[in-house]
């Protein structure tokens, strides 16, 4: 009898847990995917809103809407006057800066609202736009999808192929408070009227912009990171450029990185931090600058150990002139040579130009592709 009534008390809880006070249709929401925040010639705030729009009678699929606001949560007051539907930040994908509105040294308290209310996603791509965010508006990209689909689709295929890095919400603010690295963003721009998303954008630890990296630059970043999602294909030329006449570089090489072994000895002498970054990258030839047996492989191999070797080095080094620690080193010293980080971990961006870095790579050839030629 006592199981009965608890099954009879527990189907009537369940009942009317599930039930819902209020259905609202998807097309009666204005979901905001993207947003962009940017400042006009007056330095005052611009909010962008891309969102799809679910109403079989509308001819245009996407809903784009800029706003003058001093807030996030005072720019959805605006777009609710002008959208057809509530507007709604719980499904953002990405939130665009341009590089205009991080010129302000405050920037970064927009992002204030995104820490502390639970309905907006932390997960969300935050992205470098370097442009005007008003130039979003009229875009017009008839060979692809609507762009609040568009954009995040691009900036997961971008950082699956590794020319540029994701950085999450969350993610930013870790960074930001963490004294062992400084801030990156993937950038997003517009070339003769297409969206490109390559290269990384590298903040400084007021978050202001110090430097933005190529595409090569940027597969160096990844390598010394130690992580690789997705493909990262390097591309190397080795004695002399393109010979004239020729349609084709014939002394260029390029490869398959098919995973990435990163050993870090960091050790504290001379009263300054020496950082040994060893590398051992097995690859899979997909183009070689001359015929391949078991006899040349090794030649190339070490060929492009030295180029790969000599490229890490000096991109090391130009980020210690610059300030920079995109790598996480001070994290590593931190839980290396903790005592000694205590001293320089206010002051580590500048305290790494004092630093002995070198970084030696192993490459192993695992694959020279079906043909020897």
């Amino acid at each position: 009898m006592k199981s009965i009534k608890i099954a009879s008390i527990s189907l009537l809880l369940f009942v009317l847990l599930t039930g819902c006070r209020k259905n609202i249709n998807i097309e009666d929401i204005t979901m905001g995917l993207i947003l962009g925040i940017d400042t006009n010639e007056k330095q005052q705030i611009q909010i962008f809103m891309s969102s799809p729009v679910f109403s079989a009678e509308a001819q245009e699929k996407n809903e784009q809407i800029l706003v003058d606001a001093s807030s996030v949560r005072e720019a959805r007051n605006l777009f609710d006057a002008k959208v057809t539907g509530v507007s709604t930040g719980g499904k953002l994908q990405a939130l665009l800066v341009s590089s205009k509105f991080i010129e302000h040294k405050d920037w970064s308290g927009i992002l204030d609202l995104f820490y502390r209310d639970p309905k907006l996603r932390q997960n969300s791509d935050l992205v470098f736009f370097d442009g005007d965010i008003s130039e979003l508006l009229n875009l017009k990209q008839n060979d692809k999808p609507r762009l609040s689909i568009f954009i995040p689709q691009l900036i997961e295929t971008a950082d699956f192929r590794n020319i540029t890095k994701r950085t999450s919400i969350r993610m930013f603010h870790q960074m930001q408070f963490d004294h062992g690295i400084t801030p990156y963003l993937p950038k997003l721009s517009i070339n003769e009227g297409e969206l490109e998303m390559n290269g990384v954008a590298l903040l400084d630890k007021k978050l202001l912009l110090k430097r933005i990296l190529s595409i090569r630059e940027t597969q160096l970043l990844r390598l010394l990171q130690g992580k690789l999602i997705g493909q990262l294909t390097p591309i190397s030329s080795f004695k002399g450029k393109k010979e004239k006449g020729n349609l084709f570089d014939t002394k260029q090489t390029s490869y398959n990185v098919k995973d990435i072994k990163r050993n870090v000895d960091c050790k504290f002498i001379h009263n300054r931090f020496e950082f040994k970054i060893s590398l051992t990258i097995p690859i899979m030839i997909t183009q070689s600058p001359f015929k391949l047996n078991d006899k040349t492989v090794d030649r190339l191999s070490n060929e492009i150990e030295t180029a790969l070797e000599k490229d890490l080095n000096n991109f090391v080094h130009s980020l210690q002139a610059d300030e920079l620690d995109p790598i996480g080193l001070g994290i590593l010293a931190s839980s290396s040579q903790h005592q000694q980080w205590k001293k320089v971990k206010t002051n580590w961006p500048k305290d790494l130009k004092n630093a002995k870095i070198h970084v030696k790579t192993k490459v192993i050839i695992v694959d020279k592709g079906i043909s020897s030629m």
